[in-house]
């Protein structure tokens, strides 16, 4: 019933942050609690994380018709406020894996008091900086974000990702898949993770 209930309040005010250009989930009183990036990122210095569904297809970072994307730790830190990882995918009509080196920091967006958000900075001469809320965690399998900058080509602006545990990629939790759908109502949607992955990128 609780998990009911979650899912018409973000519904809601998903609905009213669509009419307002605002985001309604981002209410520390009211999801804070499913809102905790630094707990988040805890996991992703232990685990690999798949991008499973997202409402985008096209990255300045992962290209254009990315896919079969997933994230692995290379290292943490003490703090555990710091994560470093491999991203690998694949894009457009290419077989070959691609892979992005990047650091990950738990961060504050929307004036929380508690760090809501997770930074993507890559590594390079060309490095580029991306800040993901987190609208919804289950606090073990999925991870739902934000992220207000996605398209290469400058025309999406805004969009959402589900990204899940290794041990459950195959078995998203339904919960999670229900949440992410709702989100993404009347947006386009990319399976951006599937079985067929497994014999191209491992």
């Amino acid at each position: 019933m609780k998990l009911l209930v979650l899912i018409l309040a973000l519904g809601v005010v998903f609905c009213q942050a669509e009419e307002e250009k605002n985001h309604g989930w981002a209410d520390e009183k009211k999801f804070g609690r499913y809102q905790n990036a630094s707990e988040s990122l805890q996991r992703y210095a232990r685990s690999t994380y798949y991008l499973t569904n997202a409402t985008y297809n096209s990255d300045t970072v992962w290209g254009e018709d990315f896919k079969c994307l997933y994230m692995r730790p290379n290292k943490s830190y003490s703090n555990s406020e710091r994560v470093e990882v491999t991203i690998t995918y694949r894009n457009g009509g290419n077989t070959t894996r691609r892979t992005s080196n990047e650091t990950l920091t738990a961060v504050i967006m929307y004036n929380y008091t508690k760090k809501n958000a997770i930074k993507f900075q890559t590594h390079g001469k060309d490095a580029k900086a991306f800040n993901d809320a987190l609208v919804y965690t289950d606090g073990q399998y999925c991870n739902i974000f934000y992220t207000a900058n996605t398209s290469s080509d400058g025309k999406v602006k805004g969009g959402y990702e589900l990204w899940v545990m290794e041990a459950a990629v195959n078995y998203i939790p339904p919960f999670c898949e229900l949440l992410f759908a709702a989100l993404a109502e009347g947006m386009p949607t990319y399976i951006i993770w599937s079985r067929s992955c497994d014999n191209k990128l491992h």
